[in-house]
């Protein structure tokens, strides 16, 4: 086996020819729609690839990155929303847009796979999804990756060798709601059955199907819009005179407060921390008020800039009407601290601002332009300007909602 297997989008972007060049694969079965490919697998057994043209997806969302949901949010809202011929549940939030679901699947285009890359093929072992067995399988979304409107969605096994990317990519702007899809699956063994032409054609015509119904089935619309308010991101700013507050005991307090006195917290200190990460700051903040929430520093598989944090908004949303009101004593004891008028902010920020990527693949490169790129991006060091080391607010904010 050479290499280690990919676990993430840009991992599976960074092996040149993998999702969208034809360059190394052996194509089985080309129809107008929709092409099966192979190959060996640079880290052992063997890929296949299922290629789908001009996938029509009604009332795509206008941003293209987001037409895919985020796996724990299908987790979520499955009951109401299921998607049939399967049955999931949620075992782990990794991060918003990564999670661990468990699940039942049992639809016609896995049975096919079943039989023609698992039964037929003389494995003992399958790796699809099954009716019988319920399977964990670790998923991570990425959008806006390689390009803008791209979105992608890797996922595998934890304990097993099975590993695949989803990928999607919107055509030219005059083919609206039209997109291409490559979607890649890893076999444990270096082996094909080249000889099942005439099945190929059967599976061909199931994938395209069953694609372009789970894009376009009841209730995926709101699936969407659910997904897009599932997360609230949080931004704090104006604190260059030190790190904000939080509350604490009189025996390490730096500033007391009578205000605070009403609702338990007349006495402050300083947030410690070797630099200042905005998730670990409003942790710490509503876990001394006794609210044990969860809160992210990436979003859909990109790292945001450290005085940005991500929480669930349901979370938010009861925790809001609190921490707001004990947030004002900490802005009142920073000016009593510190002097003056200034002090932190907290805002509902309309967009995240991400620490950009350092290399970007050429496979995707030569995809788009047909020809290779004429300089080579190695991996290197990149300074991304991140306002003062505290993490005060940036040059340029995005539209906010301050409280």
């Amino acid at each position: 086996m050479e290499g280690m297997r990919p676990e993430g989008v840009e991992e599976w972007f960074q092996i040149p020819g993998l999702v969208w060049s034809d360059e190394g694969w052996e194509v089985a079965m080309a129809r107008p729609l929709a092409k099966l490919s192979h190959r060996s697998c640079p880290w052992g057994g063997h890929l296949i690839r299922f290629s789908v043209k001009h996938l029509v997806i009604n009332n795509a969302p206008e941003k293209t990155g987001n037409v895919l949901v985020r796996p724990e949010v299908r987790a979520a809202y499955h009951d109401r929303i299921p998607l049939t011929g399967t049955r999931m549940c949620l075992e782990k939030v990794v991060q918003p847009g990564e999670a661990v679901l468990r699940g039942l699947t049992s639809t016609k285009l896995m049975r096919l796979c079943v039989v023609l890359f698992g039964e037929m093929s003389g494995r003992k072992t399958c790796c699809f999804h099954d009716a019988q067995s319920p399977v964990s399988m670790h998923q991570k979304i990425r959008r806006d990756y390689p390009c803008e409107g791209d979105s992608a969605l890797a996922f595998w096994q934890e304990d097993r060798a099975h590993e695949g990317l989803f990928a999607l990519r919107p055509m030219e702007k005059s083919l609206a709601k039209t997109f291409d899809l490559s979607a890649v699956l890893r076999l444990p063994e270096d082996k094909f059955a080249s000889w099942a032409t005439f099945q190929f054609r059967t599976l061909l015509t199931v994938a395209h199907k069953t694609v372009e119904w789970m894009f376009n089935r009841p209730g995926v619309e709101r699936l969407r819009a659910l997904d897009q308010n599932f997360y609230v991101i949080l931004q704090i700013q104006s604190f260059g005179r030190g790190f904000p507050l939080i509350p604490s005991g009189e025996s390490d307090a730096i500033v007391t407060i009578d205000a605070g006195a009403k609702l338990g917290y007349p006495h402050w200190k300083r947030f410690e921390s070797d630099k200042f990460r905005m998730p670990e700051y409003i942790k710490c903040f509503l876990g001394i008020m006794g609210l044990e929430v969860d809160t992210y520093d990436h979003l859909d598989s990109r790292k945001l800039v450290p005085y940005q944090c991500v929480m669930r908004r349901s979370d938010w949303e009861m925790a809001k009407p609190r921490f707001l009101e004990v947030f004002r004593l900490a802005k009142t004891a920073y000016r009593r601290c510190n002097g003056g008028t200034v002090a932190p902010g907290i805002q509902e920020a309309e967009a995240a601002r991400k620490i950009p990527d350092v290399e970007l693949g050429q496979e995707d490169v030569r995809h788009r332009t047909g020809r290779a790129d004429p300089w080579v991006i190695r991996k290197t060091f990149l300074d991304v300007h991140e306002g003062p080391e505290n993490g005060g607010r940036p040059e340029r904010r995005p539209r906010t909602t301050k409280f």
